[in-house]
């Protein structure tokens, strides 16, 4: 049985990573629906942008797992998504979305490399938001060119 601390941790991260998907989804839908604009929202900022975020804040979760019960060696490791991000702003974006698309895919292969390092569900979870924002931000992309 899960107890009751589990289900409510496994519910607020669905339901937080759930709502960290809608900038993603809203940059794609700007270039499907409206050919990448629409009253001032450009996708390609939307998406480069929050992705840059959103990728750091990976690394942070990758920070703090080292910081507690992971290796050493992954601490200086931990930062590379951060660091990507950051130069990737200062790219061009179809630059920029390519960098963060590689950065998401190297983060979902190590967490789902990362043995019993991270709980199953957070990785099952991972895995259908990575696929969420790859898509969207290949969406994105697609309405750069």
């Amino acid at each position: 049985m899960i107890d009751t601390q589990l289900k409510a941790r496994r519910l607020v991260a669905l339901g937080l990573t759930a709502a960290g998907a809608l900038p993603f989804l809203a940059a794609a839908a700007l270039v499907v629906l409206f050919g990448g604009s629409y009253d001032g929202w450009i996708a390609e900022e939307v998406a480069t942008l929050y992705g840059a975020v959103i990728l750091s804040f990976l690394g942070g979760v990758r920070w703090g797992v080292a910081l507690s019960r992971g290796p050493v060696a992954a601490l200086p490791l931990s930062v590379i998504p951060s660091l990507a991000a950051f130069f990737s702003l200062f790219m061009t974006v179809r630059a920029a979305l390519l960098v963060l698309m590689a950065g998401f895919v190297a983060q979902m292969i190590w967490d789902a490399l990362s043995g019993d390092v991270l709980p199953e569900w957070f990785i099952r979870l991972r895995l259908a938001i990575t696929i969420t924002v790859l898509l969207c931000l290949a969406v994105t992309l697609y309405g750069v060119f």
